[in-house]
């Protein structure tokens, strides 16, 4: 995941080289197709989190 300011958090799928922003809100699982995943995930690993460069004045 790569973190912005103000708390937001831009998450990607490898698999569908999809990407979407959360902001102050908990992550939850998202899948494409929720009617064909029938198990609960209650743990989830992210990857080590990147962060843009610093702004320059």
């Amino acid at each position: 995941p790569m973190f912005f300011p103000y708390g937001t958090v831009e998450i990607k799928s490898e698999a569908a080289n999809k990407a979407f922003k959360v902001n102050g809100h908990r992550l939850k699982p998202l899948y494409e197709n929720q009617a064909a995943k029938e198990e609960t995930i209650e743990e989830l690993s992210l990857g080590k989190p990147s962060y843009p460069p610093a702004a320059t004045p």
